[in-house]
């Protein structure tokens, strides 16, 4: 069915992909917190952005990412690098060896990071490169 495949409530989905090999799901929309609680029942993970939610795979983020990538290429997970400014970015920015939260993070996002970055915009990415594996 596809990326073109459209739902109208919670219930509509959780019955027509609950089952179906989904990479992630992102919702265009607000959700109520009614939505996101019967979503979290269901367990599957919900990041909650404003004015749209995403839901990736069951049992994936971005962490799991990281850590076939460093298996597949036989890199400690200690000596990777996760940079992120969103709430989906969280388990990465925890997992990675060092978490850098961009300058335009939100608060929480920077709190739990090893390192904070100026923003996407103003070269953020350069400047933590820069600084964490340039000038170490």
């Amino acid at each position: 069915e596809g990326q073109k495949s459209f739902v109208n409530t919670t219930d509509e989905f959780l019955e027509k992909y609950r089952d179906m090999p989904v990479a992630k799901i992102s919702y265009m929309n607000p959700v109520s917190a009614d939505d996101v609680k019967v979503l979290k029942e269901d367990g599957r993970i919900v990041y909650v952005h404003s004015g749209y939610v995403e839901i990736p795979a069951r049992g994936c983020n971005k962490a799991t990412g990281i850590k076939i990538v460093c298996d597949h290429l036989g890199i400690d997970v200690e000596r990777s690098i996760a940079m992120g400014d969103s709430a989906n970015d969280d388990d990465m920015i925890k997992f990675a060896g060092i978490g850098v939260a961009m300058g335009n993070a939100n608060e929480y996002i920077k709190s739990i990071a090893d390192y904070v970055t100026s923003s996407c915009s103003e070269g953020g990415v350069a400047d933590a490169i820069e600084a964490l594996i340039i000038n170490r």
